[in-house]
Order: C-alpha cells, then sequence, then structure tokens
C-alpha cells in the first residue's frame, strides 16, 4: 500500500522539526516513527523537545493512534519533554486537539496547542528550549 499523508522532519540541537499533512496511513507512521527513531539514536539526546505543525486535519486512523501511542510512551521514556504544536488550516481543530492530548494521557510531559507561531516559541523558550529559527520558518514551508 502507499502512503497517504506525508512528513517533514529535521532533528537539530535537541529539537524536533515535524510538520505533518494527514491522516496518515500504517505506511505513512511507519516511516516516520523508523526515521525520527534513526535521528534520536544518531544524536544520542537524552532530553529533547518538539516543535510540531499540524497542516490540515491531521487526525489518526485507529491503527496509527495505537502505533502513535505506543511511540509516544517510548519516546517520554527515551527523554521527550516538551512539545508545541501549532494548528494550521484545520476544519476541526478541537478534534485535533483531543486526539493529540489523549496520546500523551498520564504521560510526564509539557505540551500545549497553539494558532500562533510566536505563542508557540516563547512557550518553548520560556522552558529553556532553544530553537533554530531559520529551521522553524524552513518547516513551516515545507510540502
Amino acid at each position: 500500500m502507499n502512503e497517504h499523508g506525508s512528513f517533514t522532519l529535521r532533528f537539530v540541537n535537541d529539537v524536533i522539526y515535524l510538520k505533518m499533512i494527514g491522516p496518515w496511513n500504517a505506511e505513512t507512521f511507519r516511516h516516520y516513527n523508523s526515521d525520527l527513531t534513526d535521528m534520536l539514536e544518531q544524536s544520542g539526546s537524552s532530553s529533547f523537545s518538539g516543535y510540531v505543525v499540524l497542516e490540515g486535519d491531521s487526525l489518526m486512523m485507529p491503527e496509527v493512534y495505537d502505533n502513535f501511542r505506543i511511540a509516544s510512551v517510548q519516546r517520554v521514556g527515551t527523554g521527550l519533554k516538551n512539545v508545541a504544536f501549532l494548528i494550521r488550516n484545520s476544519q476541526c481543530p478541537l478534534l485535533v486537539q483531543e486526539q493529540i492530548a489523549s496520546l500523551y494521557k498520564d504521560l510526564p510531559i509539557n505540551y500545549r496547542f497553539f494558532e500562533l507561531k510566536n505563542s508557540a516559541i516563547t512557550w518553548l523558550q520560556s522552558l529553556n528550549v532553544g530553537l533554530n529559527n531559520a529551521l522553524v520558518d524552513s518547516i513551516e514551508g515545507y510540502l
């Protein structure tokens, strides 16, 4: 089966820069998860944060949701501390937020949802997360 949905992923200086356009199918999730796992292993980072742009209605199908939940538990266990989710051009932003929040339910992680890029940046910086402004700008322009 072909991938459905797309993503752009970078990992620089303990920050994941991710842009997701969904919905994803299982093949797209496996591709993303493999790429991120490889990046994290190569970095050797034990503490990292995320700047995530959710473009459109980035909802997960049930089989993807279950795998993403398992991966989220593993990521938190290996050092994921903070994630800012910037929701763009969504017809159902509250549903997207609800699905993402359920992924992190009962996990020791700081995450928030934003409509404005500057608010997401300010929040991460308040948590002492050093962002690369060029990557923040470029991740939004991909796809």
